[in-house]
C-alpha cells in the first residue's frame, strides 16, 4: 500500500503549488525535490490497478507542468527584480564613491603640507593658514554628516581614514606652531626686559648726572653767598664813593647770578624727585 503515500505526496504537492501565499524560491525547490521523490515512487511502488496509477502520473504530470510555468514566471519576475537591485546597487555605487571622493578631496584641502595659491594678502588662507585649514577641515566632516545615509560603508571608511591623517597632521602642525608661538613671545619678553634694562640703566645714569650737577650748583651757591657776604663788609667800609659804588654793583650782578642758580637748582631738584618717584615706582 506504499503507493498511498504516493499519491499523499501529490496531494501535498498540489495543495502547496495552489497555496494563496506567494511563491519564494525555497517554495519552489522544495516542490521540485518532491516531484523527483513522487518520481521516485512511481517506480519503486506498484498500484492496485494500472488505471488508478495511470490517473495518479497523468494528474501529477499536469501538477509539474503547472509547476514550470509558475516556476518560469517567478524566475522571469525575480531576475528583473534582481537586475533593477543591481542597477539600483550600481547607482548608489557610483554616488558614494563620487561623494566619498569629492568630501576626502575636500579634506586633503587641508593638510598642512598643501601649498596656498593666492596674491591678496587680506585672504583667510595667507593670514591664518592653520585655522583656515582647520575650518575646511570640519566642514569636510559636515559634508560627510550631511550625506552619510548616502555613503556605503567601504566608502565610509576611506573617508575617515582620510580625516584621521589629515587631522593628525593639522594636530602636527599646531602643536610647531603653539610651540614657535611661545618661543617668539619668550623672546620679545627677553628683549622687552633687556630694553627696559637699558633704559632703567640710562635713566639711574642720568640721575646720578643731575644729582651730580645739582651738587655743584649748591656748592657754587654757598661760594657765592660767601662771596656776597664779603661784599656786603666791603660796602660797610668802602670809603670812597667810587669803590661803593663799584661793590654796589658787584653786589647786584651777585644777587642775580645767585637768583639764576637757586631757580637752576630748584629745577634740577623737580627733576631729580621725578626720576626717584619712577624708580620708586618700578621697583614696588
Amino acid at each position: 500500500m506504499e503507493y498511498l503515500f504516493v499519491e499523499q505526496q501529490i496531494d501535498w504537492f498540489e495543495k502547496q503549488l495552489h497555496s494563496d501565499a506567494p511563491l519564494t524560491g525555497d517554495d519552489f525547490a522544495e516542490m521540485w525535490g518532491l516531484v523527483k521523490v513522487i518520481g521516485a515512487g512511481f517506480k519503486a511502488h506498484r498500484w492496485e490497478t494500472r488505471e488508478r496509477k495511470d490517473e495518479q502520473w497523468a494528474r501529477h504530470q499536469a501538477l509539474v507542468e503547472e509547476l514550470k510555468v509558475k516556476n518560469d514566471v517567478y524566475r522571469v519576475a525575480y531576475n528583473e527584480t534582481k537586475a533593477a537591485k543591481n542597477a539600483a546597487w550600481e547607482a548608489k555605487n557610483l554616488s558614494s564613491q563620487t561623494l566619498a571622493n569629492q568630501i576626502i578631496a575636500q579634506a586633503e584641502q587641508a593638510h598642512p603640507d598643501r601649498k596656498v595659491v593666492s596674491d591678496n594678502l587680506q585672504d583667510p588662507a595667507v593670514l591664518q593658514p592653520l585655522k583656515y585649514r582647520s575650518q575646511l577641515l570640519s566642514e569636510a566632516r559636515q559634508a560627510y554628516n550631511t550625506h552619510r545615509p548616502d555613503i556605503l560603508r567601504e566608502d565610509g571608511e576611506r573617508i575617515r581614514a582620510a580625516f584621521d591623517a589629515v587631522s593628525v597632521a593639522l594636530g602636527a602642525a599646531w602643536d610647531t606652531h603653539k610651540a614657535a608661538q611661545e618661543l617668539a613671545y619668550k623672546q620679545r619678553e627677553s628683549e622687552r626686559k633687556k630694553r627696559n634694562e637699558e633704559w632703567e640703566k640710562k635713566q639711574y645714569d642720568f640721575l646720578q648726572v643731575l644729582i651730580e650737577k645739582c651738587s655743584r650748583k649748591e656748592n657754587i651757591l654757598s661760594i657765592m653767598n660767601t662771596e656776597l657776604n664779603d661784599l656786603n663788609d666791603k660796602l660797610i667800609s668802602a670809603q670812597s664813593d667810587t669803590f661803593k659804588e663799584n661793590v654796589t654793583g658787584w653786589i647786584a650782578e651777585k644777587k642775580e647770578r645767585i637768583a639764576a642758580t637757586e631757580a637752576e637748582i630748584e629745577k634740577l631738584n623737580l627733576k631729580i624727585a621725578e626720576l626717584k618717584k619712577q624708580f620708586e615706582g618700578a621697583e614696588e
